[in-house]
């Protein structure tokens, strides 16, 4: 497998934040934004010529999911506090600034009804057209930024694994990359295999089987067995979540979650995320409980699988493509080697693997770049 390279951008530590990158000034002046509007969070990225990013993060941010005016609202929100925290802009809103460059990377996006609405919202927001200075994307789209300068890739793969799984290839067209194909995706009710969902219900899973126990052999005066491990752990997560949650209620607490839980959100996100919050117990037990250690074994073959489609049915030259990896499960250095190593069985060696933690900030320099390289008006 190539090596493993880090975005090396962590501007997203809490709320807010400034970083001062290390770069060359060059001629002229200019403002960029790139939004990286996801299911998870929506985060904010400002930056000028001179390499001064501010950022911000904001509440998640699908459209399909919040809908197009909770969206742009969001949006606009995270563009002000990064506006406001940036040395350049202190003070000022969207309302009274104008950026040269903006790129929306939005989940929800590719549903083409949407499109056209977005696009003449987001125009409408930052006075800009899609021909003139506003790019809109998937978010997805934002992670191939980073490799605008490797001109030996060819090509990509980018795979993001947080509370859904989705993987899509690229080709180079000069310094951009163009999307041509999609794997998985399909959303929890259908796919989303080897996600944090995936992991945090097959964890549930495992734990309600011996929760029918438990309650089957109470009600008959026999002593309950003990729950092994990573029954316990996970019956105990939900137990902080669901005060007076038991092994008998634990499936009601999680299909009829309690009143004021993840109340920004509709009914299906909050099983969602309830369900995915579990991963983080999966993860923490695989290095120690053979139960845990074995749902990130499938887990990680699922999704290398996705992988695995795109190289072969496209017939896709690894030698001179990249593996992109992104989404917050792909954090944790154990489920990450797991896939690595799944992948590298089933395609091979990439010429290189990146994680890109920050997307927003990837684009944003993406951005700065374009901006340089324009012809100055004469």
């Amino acid at each position: 497998m190539g090596s493993i390279i880090g975005d090396q951008t962590s501007a997203f530590p809490g709320h807010i934040a400034v970083e001062h990158v290390d770069k060359q000034s060059s001629p002229g002046s200019g403002l960029v934004l790139c939004v990286d509007a996801g299911g998870s969070s929506c985060k904010a990225a400002v930056m000028t010529v001179d390499g001064i990013i501010s950022s911000s993060v904001g509440e998640p941010c699908n459209i399909t999911t919040i809908g197009i005016e909770r969206a742009l609202a969001v949006i606009s929100a995270v563009t002000d506090e990064a506006l406001q925290k940036h040395p350049e802009t202190n003070g000022e809103s969207l309302s009274t600034v104008t950026f040269s460059q903006v790129w929306i990377g939005a989940s929800g996006y590719d549903r083409p009804s949407l499109k056209p609405l977005v696009d003449a919202e987001l125009a409408k927001m930052f006075r800009l057209t899609i021909q003139n200075g506003l790019r809109i994307t998937s978010d997805i789209d934002l992670l191939p930024a980073v490799l605008s300068s490797e001109l030996d890739i060819s090509s990509a793969i980018v795979l993001v694994v947080g509370t859904g799984s989705v993987a899509m290839s690229y080709e180079r067209s000069g310094c951009e990359f163009h999307r041509t194909g999609r794997a998985g995706g399909w959303g929890s009710l259908l796919g989303d295999d080897g996600s944090g969902y995936s992991l945090g219900r097959e964890g549930i899973r495992k734990t309600l089987r011996h929760c029918d126990l438990h309650t089957l052999r109470s009600r008959s005066g026999a002593n309950p067995t003990a729950f092994p491990p990573l029954a316990q752990a996970v019956l105990k997560h939900f137990q902080s979540v669901y005060p007076g949650c038991e092994p008998a209620t634990l499936l009601t607490n999680l299909l009829v979650p309690a009143p004021g839980l993840h109340i920004k959100e509709d009914g299906s996100t909050s099983k969602t995320k309830a369900f995915a919050s579990a991963a983080s117990v999966v993860l923490a037990m695989a290095g120690e409980d053979n139960e845990a250690k074995s749902i990130l074994d499938s887990s990680a073959s699922s999704v290398a699988e996705l992988v695995s489609i795109l190289v072969q049915e496209q017939k896709m030259d690894i030698n001179h493509c990249a593996l992109v990896l992104g989404g917050g499960i792909m954090r944790n250095p154990l489920y990450k080697e797991m896939v690595m190593h799944a992948v590298e069985d089933q395609c091979g060696n990439f010429r290189q693997v990146k994680v890109v933690s920050e997307p927003a900030v990837v684009g944003a320099r993406e951005l700065v770049r374009t901006l340089e390289n324009s012809p100055v008006p004469q």
